[in-house]
């Protein structure tokens, strides 16, 4: 291979690495492979060779993590007093904090892969509690509150989508079961059926799995995330017995126990691509 063509490939590597579009270990490996481990001798001349570089970093990193919990212990402070605001002053406050987080999100991905991570993960928390405390306070707006609640839940599948990260899209997903159930439970009322409560979660678990499989050639972050909200909301059906007092504990274990054992039989079945979802 000709040097120019060499330097390409290289330098494609390194931006696939910055971007973290593969993993760390990949990256070091196809640069040592193609460099013929010139990359490995001159990382660690660098390392010796330029000391500040790394004291620089640490700094670096110290102060984005005491940013990190400036930001939080403020968060705190103002939840603590947040019942004595204004509607419109609730609202704007988090909006902005929301906002914040959200923007720090894109700040930190190619710098602090970890700190992205986290205020992308309070840019989900934050409109989640904030529903959940204006649930409490308007019981009246409950159907107005549950679609802003979807709309959060589809907020953090998209994210998840964007940056990756699978167990974001999995939360997204359970919470959105879990506003699917209460919607459910709201229908049904007293009236409970085993084969009603079934016929609600079954169907919609087998979907969620099935589309996780047929994803697993086009993305497998979002084919492990549907597999997975999937397999429980297969699930589904014997928590949301749990709530009615007319369900009866022993049939609620047998289903269980049934379920346990028909997933143990998928996922033994289905090995290969759950071992390849779990290394990526």
């Amino acid at each position: 291979m000709d040097e120019k063509r060499k330097q390409i490939i290289v330098s494609e590597i390194e931006q696939w690495r910055k971007n973290n579009l593969l993993p760390e270990h990949y990256c070091i490996f196809l640069l040592n492979l193609y460099t013929e481990g010139e990359h490995a001798k001159k990382g660690k001349d660098q390392n010796k060779a330029d000391p500040r570089k790394q004291g620089e970093s640490n700094i670096k990193t110290f102060g984005m993590i005491l940013l990190t919990g400036i930001v939080m212990a403020f968060m705190v402070l103002l939840a603590s007093h947040f019942n004595a605001f204004q509607l419109p002053m609730q609202i704007a406050i988090i909006a902005l904090f929301w906002l914040f987080s959200y923007i720090l999100t894109f700040i930190f991905r190619t710098r602090k892969l970890l700190l992205s991570h986290v205020f992308l993960l309070l840019s989900l928390l934050i409109p989640s509690i904030a529903l959940l405390f204006f649930a409490n306070q308007n019981p009246e707006n409950q159907d107005f509150i549950f679609l802003l609640g979807c709309l959060v839940g589809v907020f953090g599948v998209c994210n998840g989508w964007i940056f990756r990260s699978r167990y974001l899209m999995i939360i997204s997903l359970v919470g959105i079961g879990i506003l699917y159930g209460e919607a459910m439970l709201t229908r049904m009322g007293y009236l409970f059926s085993w084969a009603n409560v079934q016929l609600y979660w079954v169907p919609l678990a087998i979907l969620m799995t099935g589309l996780g499989f047929l994803f697993q050639e086009r993305n497998q972050h979002v084919a492990f995330a549907l597999a997975t909200s999937g397999v429980l909301y297969f699930f589904g059906a014997e928590i949301t017995a749990l709530q009615f007092p007319l369900a009866n504990v022993e049939s609620i274990q047998i289903f269980l126990f049934a379920k346990v054992i028909l997933v143990s039989i998928l996922v033994f079945f289905t090995r290969s691509y759950w071992i390849v979802w779990l290394r990526h």
